[in-house]
């Protein structure tokens, strides 16, 4: 396992070579502290925009069976960098997911009970 190191605001998030969402994520977290792992996340989640993820997906991108990629995305919902869309999508297993967002993505309704939570 890759061990993880926090990375102090201001450090370079991104490569020069590196997709403009990565750079967008870099960007995000300008008052936060996080884990490597967290910010590759917190880019996948750019990435998706207003679609949204669920954890599901976010574990196949990652190719993950673990609860690694969950639980970093339970640490950026805290964090209140990533929330809750309100909306649901059927999973694998035809069970109901709740979708995920990036809180550049988020409806005003998403971001107050994100607000509210924290």
């Amino acid at each position: 396992m890759q061990p993880q190191r926090e990375l102090p605001f201001g450090a370079g998030r991104a490569r020069r070579e590196d997709p403009v969402t990565s750079h967008a994520a870099g960007d995000s977290l300008r008052h936060h502290v996080v884990t490597e792992i967290q910010a590759k996340v917190l880019a996948y989640a750019l990435a998706q925009g207003a679609r949204g993820f669920t954890d599901e997906q976010l574990s196949m991108f990652f190719a993950s069976t673990r609860s690694t990629y969950r639980t970093r995305r339970s640490e950026l919902t805290d964090l209140g960098l990533i929330v809750d869309s309100g909306r649901l999508q059927l999973g694998s297993t035809s069970r109901r997911m709740m979708v995920w967002v990036h809180r550049d993505f988020a409806s005003a309704t998403a971001l107050k009970a994100a607000d509210r939570c924290q």
